[in-house]
């Protein structure tokens, strides 16, 4: 089988997909297998400690600061993560036609059931 590549020139070229690899952070717009999803998943899929640290031990590990290019910017990676100021909203009221049994609904834990409001 072979695949057609898009040359940043404006050229194409046919190559064989055996020889093709997709380069770390590229866009992928084809359906995963099931193993492929499973595997996508538990690298994505952490509790917020687990990933605060991850992102800990790549910025610790990586020494970003040491970079030339960081340097050069004048850009500083810090160790820690940014601490914000910040608030839980309330959510807003859902309001339904008013035919069924209930007409507005406030979400809980950005949840809400459909029962009892359809016409």
């Amino acid at each position: 089988m072979v695949m057609m590549i898009d040359i940043p020139n404006g050229m194409e070229k046919i190559q064989e997909n055996e020889l093709c690899q997709i380069e770390s952070g590229q866009r992928y717009s084809k359906r995963l297998n099931e193993e492929q999803v499973t595997n996508l998943l538990r690298a994505t899929c952490q509790r917020p400690h687990q990933r605060e640290q991850d992102i800990k031990n790549i910025v610790k590990q990586h020494r970003f600061n040491s970079y030339k290019a960081v340097k050069e910017f004048g850009i500083n990676v810090r160790e820690d993560l940014a601490l914000v100021d910040a608030r839980v909203l309330t959510p807003p009221t859902l309001k339904y036609h008013g035919t069924g049994g209930e007409s507005k609904l406030d979400p809980r834990m950005g949840q809400w059931n459909m029962i009892s409001k359809e016409k």
